[in-house]
């Protein structure tokens, strides 16, 4: 078989950008893009927990619970932790501001809770009126693959109703019963998407793929 980096690479002139673009898509996509694109490709493992890292793993940084359009986050070269002044921190190596590449090193705690602060993002998201926190929920249970969970939080959003892009807590309603395995109700869901012309093309694509 052919070498894993050699199927996402351009085979001809024709498709160089198709590749390229993808690779780049996923690489720089929100969420775990770069995990994603790992995967896909047989490169290596993925995993949350802080002491599996090792020097010269890849490391999305999330600085807020926030997933998706409006995350902060940083895709970095994890060098280790170390202590200053009591406080333990995190080096690694990046594009940083305003000194460019380089190495950094932040506080542990600026860095956002991960897989074990979901249960508490979701009361606070179930708890509120807005549609936003419950699609931002649905979407970092997706990351983690706890579909169920991403389910529940998607179909809140669709009650609640009152998300800021129409159409969105559809969408993903659907992404989240498709990964969960139930396409009849995917299905149903992305056709239910309406009110905004890129969502719709999205949508029914996504719907195509799973019937």
């Amino acid at each position: 078989p052919a070498p894993t980096w050699h199927r996402a690479s351009p085979h001809t002139h024709t498709h160089t950008h198709t590749r390229c673009t993808v690779v780049a898509d996923k690489w720089n996509a929100n969420g775990p893009g770069t995990a994603r694109l790992f995967h896909e490709l047989g490169l290596g493992k993925n995993f949350t927990a802080w002491e599996q890292a090792r020097p010269g793993d890849f490391m999305k940084i999330f600085w807020s619970s926030d997933v998706g359009k409006k995350e902060r986050g940083h895709l970095v070269v994890f060098l280790g932790t170390e202590t200053k002044d009591g406080v333990e921190h995190v080096r690694f190596w990046s594009s940083n501001k305003p000194g460019g590449y380089g190495e950094k090193s932040v506080p542990k705690s600026k860095v956002a809770a991960d897989k074990s602060g979901l249960a508490a993002a979701d009361r606070a998201a179930a708890a509120g009126a807005s549609a936003e926190g419950d699609l931002r929920v649905a979407q970092a249970y997706m990351s983690y693959g706890m579909n169920a969970q991403a389910v529940a939080a998607a179909e809140r959003a669709v009650k609640k109703g009152n998300g800021k892009t129409p159409g969105e807590a559809q969408l993903v309603l659907g992404l989240a019963q498709h990964k969960a395995g139930n396409k009849p109700a995917a299905v149903k869901a992305f056709k239910s998407v309406k009110g905004e012309p890129g969502l719709e093309r999205v949508a029914k694509l996504w719907a195509l793929r799973a019937q």
